[in-house]
């Protein structure tokens, strides 16, 4: 599988890890009453690529860009011949075939116009890295307007963000695809019905919500007695200012994030509602993070690949199953995601339960990714999402 490629490039101008709290109050501003009216003063032509130069990965001025035009050149075989690439698309900048004959014989590269996909996602590529950009985030959702999470626009015209272009939504959808692609299956208004939800899917949410939505007599007795906790399995390194969005969304409820990867930190505490720990694999494996409750856990499996590592993952889905949770799979389109479903349930259908089907992420990321192995091709992180979970037994009176 494609490893997850970070956003190393997302610092605002001017701006460091340390003026995440000064971003919210920053843009907390305008009030709702008047945000329509400088939406509209502020809004722009969206900047499209043909509007900017387009570099050849050859010829970049960032290094690391020029670095993977090298990867492909040494990775990637022609669509057409099956020799090594080393022809440079001259519309979109980025090496994709063996020789221009072969560029110009590859009829579905043209015809579908894939060139246009690389050229933007080469647009974007520079332009993360120009820098010439400030993320701002809003703060606490008024209780008077309700958050729609329909899809990305309905989103952000309704947590009131401030005009954006394609290129600033990939920005903020990749800052965001993690925590609002879980946020969007459990909130009460999800845009996810029964279409895709199934019955089991429904009482494992239903549980979540109980958690979430259930009245409490007073605030600091459910801090002290409940958290949510959210493990993430390979997820990049997301900042705790988009997270904190996540927790906008469920008013005080407090949540812990759980990121499985390659090693152990200390926890990070962002604020008295969200704290990020880091753990290994290993570590989840020998049940360090037990017991785990189906009101209070809930998991989100990032681009797994169960079929390229499968004893390592067979580990890891076993003790997914054992927790009774719902684990919720991302894949970067839809036939990766059928793989998934597909080796899932060979391995493990007598012991598990679908709870969605597959079907498109309404929060993946929209910023283009190129794969290095097949450069004519690009894919969306977290385009495709199911879920599943360990089956529940029911007691039988004999």
């Amino acid at each position: 599988m494609l490893p997850l490629q970070l956003l190393d490039h997302i610092q605002p101008t001017g701006q460091s890890d340390d003026d995440e709290e000064m971003l919210v109050k920053q843009f907390r501003g305008p009030s709702r009453s008047f945000s329509l009216f400088w939406k509209m003063l502020a809004m722009e032509g969206p900047t499209k690529p043909a509007d900017q130069k387009i570099f050849s990965w050859d010829d970049s001025p960032h290094e690391d860009l020029r670095t993977r035009a090298a990867v492909i050149r040494a990775k990637a075989l022609c669509p057409v011949t099956s020799k090594p690439v080393a022809f440079v698309c001259p519309y979109s900048g980025i090496p994709t075939h063996a020789s221009q004959e072969a560029w110009r014989q590859d009829t579905s590269y043209h015809s579908r116009k894939k060139y246009e996909d690389l050229k933007q996602a080469n647009f974007f590529e520079h332009q993360l890295r120009a820098k010439n950009f400030e993320v701002v985030f809003p703060a606490e959702q008024e209780k008077e307007f309700v958050v729609n999470l329909s899809n990305w626009d309905t989103y952000f015209y309704t947590r009131d963000y401030p005009p954006m272009d394609d290129f600033m939504t990939g920005v903020y959808s990749k800052l965001l695809s993690y925590p609002l692609t879980i946020g969007s299956i459990m909130h009460q208004f999800s845009a996810y019905t029964n279409k895709v939800i199934t019955l089991e899917g429904a009482k494992s949410l239903a549980a979540l919500r109980y958690t979430l939505y259930s009245q409490k007599k007073d605030a600091s007795e459910f801090h002290l007695q409940e958290k949510i906790r959210v493990f993430v399995l390979g997820e990049g390194d997301i900042p705790g200012v988009a997270w904190k969005q996540l927790g906008y969304l469920f008013g005080n409820n407090i949540f812990e994030i759980h990121v499985i990867g390659n090693a152990n930190s200390p926890p990070v505490r962002y604020d008295d509602q969200i704290s990020i720990v880091r753990h290994s694999y290993q570590y989840f494996i020998d049940g360090a993070l037990f017991p785990f409750d189906p009101y209070l856990d809930v998991f989100m499996i990032n681009h797994p690949g169960f079929n390229f590592n499968e004893v390592f993952w067979k580990q890891i889905v076993k003790t997914l199953l054992e927790s009774k949770c719902a684990a919720f799979v991302t894949g970067y389109d839809e036939k990766d995601v059928s793989r998934e479903v597909d080796w899932i349930s060979d391995n493990f259908g007598d012991e598990m339960d679908i709870l969605m089907k597959p079907t498109k992420n309404l929060f993946n990321c929209t910023k283009p990714e190129i794969n290095d192995t097949n450069p004519t091709e690009t894919f969306n992180i977290n385009s495709h999402i199911f879920g599943f979970r360990g089956k529940r037994y029911h007691a039988i009176q004999v």
